[in-house]
């Protein structure tokens, strides 16, 4: 027995043949029907798919075969991956490579072997789609290697597109941690950002809310400057109600329209004079309030009544 020299290339091929991510792996309907198709069109009882890794041969697909591997060191394919086309042993027990090897003189007892190389995009022989019988064979034709070689050029194109399609998964894969990393951090901002803006929108109110207070109350002790600090409430107050018009023009969503905001003013006015005694009545026209899109809230009101006790 004459056992397959190791190619020059050996380092860069087994690389090669690693990326592909192939060796191990459980059984596809592509490979086996390929490796079946191999049998019919050669007209032999076994057929395999093959790469050879750096110690062993690993079968892929196999048909009438138990055997998962075998020893690099005694497969007929270790010698077919040195050549660049078929390679044809017609009578094994005559070829001085193989007559006493063990594949030969014991099961499966190989008479008759074919095998084409895997060439991989890289130019790399990783491993072998073969045929081989019990009896000699004479009558390989050229359509037959023709075809062996062809369905080898196809596994080489199933290794390309599932490596590519593994890309595409992992590209894809990384790009959604990146999105929800990005919503991640977006949510946060926005966390952030609503706080301060609340924050500052608390104080801004509490101001003017304190001011209207001191104003009624200095009111409520100077008959004479009366008017003028209702006055100055009024204005106050107004104040307060275009800056919620303002506000609704930039961060209110359209769902506003559908909400009675009215009602959410009259209510903060209740609880701020049930808080500091005081008695508040406001008087609204029908169209403040209407919501448009576009400007926000319009701003109508006909009178502001205040009774204080």
């Amino acid at each position: 027995m004459i056992i397959a020299p190791i190619p020059e290339n050996e380092a860069l091929r087994i690389v090669n043949l690693l990326s592909d991510d192939i060796l191990d792996t459980a059984d596809e309907k592509d490979f086996d029907e390929l490796a079946a198709l191999a049998a019919d069109i050669c007209q032999c009882t076994y057929s395999m798919i093959t790469f050879v890794d750096t110690n062993r041969q690993w079968f892929k697909a196999k048909k009438l075969l138990k055997e998962k591997e075998t020893s690099r060191d005694i497969p007929f394919c270790a010698h077919a991956i040195l050549k660049q086309d078929v390679m044809v042993v017609n009578d094994a027990q005559k070829d001085e490579r193989f007559f006493d090897n063990t594949l030969v003189t014991a099961d499966p007892c190989i008479a008759f072997y074919a095998g084409a190389p895997i060439i991989s995009e890289a130019s790399f022989a990783l491993g072998t789609v073969c045929v081989f019988d019990h009896q000699a064979k004479y009558l390989f034709t050229p359509a037959q290697q023709q075809a062996l070689k062809t369905i080898a050029g196809q596994i080489s194109k199933l290794l390309e597109l599932k490596a590519k399609n593994k890309l595409i998964i992992e590209r894809s894969n990384l790009l959604m941690e990146a999105e929800k990393k990005l919503a991640r951090l977006t949510l946060i901002s926005h966390d952030k950002e609503k706080n301060i803006i609340a924050n500052e929108l608390h104080e801004n109110f509490a101001q003017k809310l304190a001011t209207i207070k001191f104003y009624i109350s200095f009111a409520q002790q100077s008959q004479d400057q009366s008017s003028h600090f209702l006055q100055k409430s009024k204005e106050q107050i107004s104040k307060l109600i275009n800056e919620v018009r303002v506000l609704t023009e930039s961060i209110v969503p359209t769902t506003l329209e559908n909400d009675n905001y009215i009602e959410i003013i009259h209510e903060l006015t209740v609880q701020f004079s049930q808080r500091n005694n005081i008695n508040i009545q406001l008087m609204f026209g029908q169209n403040f309030g209407v919501f448009d899109k576009n400007i926000g809230f319009t701003q109508h009101y006909r009178k502001l009544d205040k009774n204080y006790r």
